[in-house]
C-alpha cells in the first residue's frame, strides 16, 4: 500500500512533540502570561505583587497611618521569532511520518530548541544574586546550596525550584556526589548511584538540576575589580520612580580616565556599607547586596553612570538595602575583567515568564498549518520558488522570556 501523503497538519503536530522533548530549561519556567498577548498584542504588562508592613499597636494612626497600595508591572514583549526552513519535494511528503521526521523535522526541532534555550539562559544578565567563584566550575552540592541560601534569604518559596548547569559543573558536582555514604553497608544510596552512572545529579539542595549545555558565559567589563568608587552620596530612589524597571541609575569614580566598555550588561558588584535585607521583617541579612549591571557604560572623565538593579530603596515596604550607599564608598565587582565566566542558574518557577505564541499562516499560503500543544505553539507552510522549481519549507516559532520577579533567580558563576 503506497504512504499517505504527508500534509502540514501532520508536520505541526510531530513538530510539537519532538519540540517539547527537546527543551530542559523552559518546561520549569512560568506559563501563567502566555494567553495574555491574544488580548493585548505585543506587549504584556505583568503585576508585580503589592507588599505592605506590619505595623506594632492598636492604633493606626499612631502606627503610622494607612498605607498606599502601589502598583507596578514588568512589560514583556514578544522579541523573538526564530525559524527552521529547508527544500523537498512531492516525492518526499509520501515517506512515512516516521521517515520525514527522522530525515527532516528532527534535525529542525532540534535546532529551533536549541536557539529558545540559549535566548531563556541569556536572562542571566538580568539577575543580580550571585554565588560561586568566577574562574572556579562549582564542584560541590554546596555550590548549589549557595544559590538557595540567598533565595532563602530574600524569601523565595522553596518549592519549585531549579538548577541549570553546564556540563562542566553538572561532571564535577555527580564526582563529588558518587563517593557520598553508603547505606549500612549495602553499596552507595540512589543520589550517589545516579551520579556514577548517568553523570547527572538529580535533586540537591532544595534545586531539581538539570544539565543544559546552552548555559550563556558573561564577558565582564574593563574595570578591574576593585578600584571604583561611589561618586556622590543619597542616591537611593524610591518604588515609585523604580517600580516598573526595577533600575536607578548609579554614578561612580572609575579607576581609568577614559575606557569603552568599563563596565558591561550583567556585569555584577558590591557596595561597602550598603548590605541586603529579608524583604518580609526588613532585617539586614548581614551580606552585602549585590547589583546587576543593565546596560554597558563606558568611562569618561574618570567617572561613569551605571543602570543598575535592584533599585537603592532604603525605607518602606519596597525596601532593598539597610542603608544608601556614601560618598567614595568602595564599590568591588565581581571576576576579573575581560574574562568569561560561564552562568549558572539558580530560580524559583516564578522567577521568569516564558510563552509561545501562536501566529497565523499567511493568506498567500495555500498549504501550512498554525498548532499550540501543551503550551507551545508552532507555524509551518510551504511556498514555490516558480524561477528554480523547488519547494521550501518552514517552521516559525514567535515566543517571550522575562525575568518577572529579580528575587527570585540566582546565577551561579563558574
Amino acid at each position: 500500500m503506497a504512504n499517505a501523503t504527508i500534509t502540514p497538519q501532520i508536520i505541526t503536530r510531530e513538530s510539537l512533540m519532538l519540540l517539547e522533548n527537546e527543551f530542559v530549561m523552559t518546561p520549569t519556567l512560568s506559563r501563567a502570561h502566555r494567553n495574555d498577548f491574544k488580548k493585548i498584542g505585543n506587549t504584556l504588562y505583568v503585576r508585580k505583587p503589592v507588599r505592605f508592613e506590619a505595623r506594632t499597636g492598636r492604633s493606626v494612626t499612631t502606627a503610622g497611618g494607612v498605607q498606599d497600595v502601589e502598583e507596578a508591572w514588568v512589560p514583556v514583549s514578544v522579541l523573538t521569532q526564530r525559524h527552521v526552513a529547508w527544500k523537498f519535494n512531492a516525492v518526499e511528503l509520501t515517506m512515512t511520518i516516521e521517515e520525514y521526521s527522522d530525515r527532516y523535522i528532527k534535525p529542525a526541532m532540534s535546532a529551533l530548541a536549541h536557539e529558545v534555550e540559549y535566548t531563556c539562559a541569556g536572562q542571566y544578565s538580568k539577575i543580580y544574586h550571585s554565588a560561586g567563584t568566577p574562574g572556579t566550575t562549582p564542584s560541590t552540592t554546596k555550590s548549589v546550596g549557595e544559590m538557595g541560601v540567598l533565595l532563602t534569604d530574600h524569601g523565595v518559596p522553596r518549592r519549585e525550584r531549579y538548577a541549570q548547569l553546564n556540563p562542566d559543573a553538572c561532571l564535577e558536582i555527580s564526582d563529588q556526589i558518587r563517593g557520598v555514604g553508603s547505606n549500612v553497608g549495602y553499596g552507595p544510596d540512589d543520589l550517589s548511584k545516579t551520579a556514577l552512572q548517568e553523570a547527572t545529579i538529580g535533586r540537591v539542595g532544595g534545586f531539581m538540576t538539570a544539565e543544559n549545555a546552552f548555559i550563556n558565559a558573561h564577558t565582564t567589563g574593563s574595570r578591574t575589580a576593585t578600584g571604583n568608587t561611589v561618586d556622590g552620596a543619597t542616591q537611593e530612589t524610591t518604588y515609585a520612580l523604580s517600580k516598573n524597571t526595577w533600575t536607578q541609575t548609579l554614578d561612580i569614580n572609575t579607576d581609568t580616565t577614559t575606557a569603552t566598555g568599563h563596565v558591561l550588561e550583567g556585569d555584577v558588584f558590591t557596595i561597602a556599607g550598603v548590605n541586603s535585607i529579608n524583604p518580609a521583617t526588613k532585617e539586614s541579612t548581614g551580606k552585602l547586596q549585590q547589583f546587576v549591571v543593565r546596560a554597558d557604560a563606558n568611562a569618561a572623565t574618570d567617572t561613569a553612570t551605571l543602570t543598575i538593579s535592584p533599585p537603592i530603596i532604603i525605607s518602606g515596604p519596597y525596601a532593598t538595602v539597610d542603608a544608601s550607599p556614601a560618598d567614595t564608598a568602595a564599590i568591588t565587582f565581581l571576576g576579573a575583567p575581560d574574562t568569561e565566566f560561564p552562568q549558572n542558574l539558580g530560580y524559583q518557577k516564578g522567577a521568569f515568564s516564558f510563552g509561545m505564541i501562536p501566529l497565523i499562516v499567511p493568506d498567500a499560503a495555500v498549504w501550512g498549518d498554525s498548532r499550540s500543544y501543551k503550551g507551545l505553539s508552532l507555524r509551518v507552510y510551504k511556498w514555490l520558488d516558480g524561477d528554480e522549481d523547488e519547494e521550501y519549507i518552514r517552521v516559525d516559532a514567535h515566543y517571550f522570556v522575562e525575568v518577572v520577579h529579580h528575587d527570585m533567580a540566582t546565577r551561579l558563576w563558574g
